[in-house]
């Protein structure tokens, strides 16, 4: 690819993926509220335009491989119950796809979440019928079907990707491997349910590298799961963070109610593997040993 969109490009994903464009000699406009966290991705291949009315944006026309369409407000528990911040999250999400198309961008990738399939207990064949609990994986399911439907009338290849659980240092949110990570190190013994679930964690750096090979490769029409195809109960994961810090640390799983409304977070991949040749490249413990690395960096700033 040549030239790429990226809406939300400051955002943790957004960051990496605009890193990943600018490592492949791909030019990105990345498209933002305000340009802060960008400022390491700065260089001649990353022109920022500084916009919140994506009617307005004013970028070069003709010339676009693929939008990426990443900005989505309201990511944290409290705002997912949100019903008029995810709503405009839809019609964000319209406008992005209006505006690649004004510009001439010949594929949309839209981003959308585990979050929609939340009743699952298995791994998702994202093809299944979406079953979200909260405004927020609504609102991400509603967008994939509009923007759908609006790439059909617009004669514009559309691919969905449904990331399952995204991990890596320096995301900005408290996960349950950022949680864990950080208390262990501060000497404290982090509290769990049971952990029963089966999940699959992408380490940031794959994540983005699926992403760029859905916009190369990708099959217009299609619903990508973007995972490592691994699954594991919780428990396995949050023990082997502990093991790699110090398998002394106690850990409080079970201390905490079990909170049924939390599911299984897996999806398959193999649709992604066949049509891209997607394989990942960090494992689980490559991608821990950063982050512990990372947080120990931070602790001595602190």
């Amino acid at each position: 690819m040549e030239r790429v969109v990226i809406t939300g490009a400051n955002g943790f994903i957004g960051r990496h993926l605009v890193r990943e464009m600018a490592r492949q000699g791909t030019e990105v406009t990345a498209v933002v509220r305000n340009k802060k966290g960008l400022d390491d991705c700065a260089d001649g291949r990353v022109v920022i335009v500084e916009t919140a009315d994506y009617e307005r944006a004013d970028l070069r026309r003709g010339g676009y491989d693929v939008c990426y369409h990443l900005a989505w407000g309201g990511v944290d528990a409290r705002q997912k119950k949100d019903l008029s911040l995810q709503m405009h999250n839809i019609s964000l999400a319209v406008s992005a796809m209006q505006m690649a198309k004004r510009c001439g961008c010949k594929k949309f990738v839209g981003v959308g979440s585990i979050a929609e399939y939340r009743l699952y207990d298995h791994p998702i064949n994202c093809s299944e019928e979406q079953t979200p609990l909260d405004f927020y994986g609504a609102a991400k399911a509603a967008s994939r079907h509009m923007l759908d439907v609006l790439a059909r009338q617009m004669e514009m290849p559309f691919i969905w990707a449904v990331l399952s659980s995204v991990y890596g240092e320096g995301s900005g949110d408290n996960n349950i491997i950022v949680y864990t990570v950080k208390e262990l190190l501060a000497g404290r013994k982090p509290r769990f349910g049971p952990l029963t679930q089966m999940w699959d964690f992408l380490y940031i750096t794959d994540v983005v590298r699926a992403l760029r090979m859905l916009g190369e490769k990708a099959v217009g029409g299609r619903t990508y799961g973007i995972g490592s195809g691994r699954y594991a109960p919780l428990r396995e994961y949050v023990t082997k963070v502990r093991d790699m810090i110090d398998p002394k640390l106690e850990l409080g799983i079970g201390e905490l109610s079990d909170h049924r409304s939390v599911f299984s977070s897996c999806v398959e991949t193999y649709d992604l593997k066949r049509d891209t040749g997607f394989c990942p490249e960090v494992s689980f413990e490559d991608g821990i040993r950063k982050m512990i690395d990372f947080y120990k960096t931070v602790g001595k700033r602190q």
